[in-house]
């Protein structure tokens, strides 16, 4: 099933929020027009179908509406859906969490190819990364041999670390890491009965 980056923002917005949402407030979470959000509701209609759940414009209040079952069933599907289209910051983050990983140069095509778009959208999103990036960054190129991310080992640590904190909430990576330090505990006290 095919499913566009505005369409699945739009779902997992209407998913997330209890209470009913405009138009005008869709269109101004993802930053289009009105028009836009009505042209993209056509197309979360017909995935809703497939799933038995309706999509209900009450009032210009959005909602959508099923048994809890086939709602819950919807969101898993959603969740494992390999998203079809990235939004631009989707594709910014992606490249720049590939560059800091790879110690080699990356291939401009090698990106396009995973990410499903053309090589000058690609360049587009570098120029992009590097606008937002600073002056102690820079992304090399170098034609035949790819891209390569220039910066020193704090700074790809400190981007790293951004990049981590602004995937994952707060809360989360406190429980995880509280979690992790628990099973220390428990590793630590098994051991030590061992011994």
């Amino acid at each position: 099933m095919y499913l566009s980056a505005r369409a699945r923002l739009i779902l997992e917005f209407l998913l997330m929020n209890k209470v009913n949402v405009t138009n005008a407030v869709l269109a101004s979470e993802l930053d289009v027009s009105e028009r836009t959000v009505r042209r993209d509701l056509h197309e979360v209609e017909a995935i809703l179908d497939t799933f038995q759940i309706k999509l209900s414009k009450e009032n210009s209040q959005l909602s959508i509406i099923g048994t809890e079952i086939n709602r819950q069933n919807f969101k898993w599907q959603l969740l494992d859906l390999a998203h079809n289209e990235f939004t631009p910051l989707e594709r910014q983050n992606f490249i720049l969490k590939t560059l800091l990983r790879e110690t080699e140069p990356l291939k401009l095509m090698a990106l396009a190819t995973d990410l499903s778009v053309t090589i000058s959208t690609i360049s587009s999103d570098l120029v992009k990364l590097e606008e937002v990036l600073g002056k102690d960054v820079s992304i090399e190129r170098k034609r035949g041999s790819g891209i390569r991310l220039k910066a020193s080992e704090n700074k790809k640590r400190e981007m790293m670390s951004d990049l981590f904190g602004s995937a994952l909430p707060k809360n989360t990576l406190y429980h995880y890491f509280n979690q992790q330090m628990e099973e220390a505990e428990v590793q630590s006290m098994i051991e030590d009965k061992l011994l």
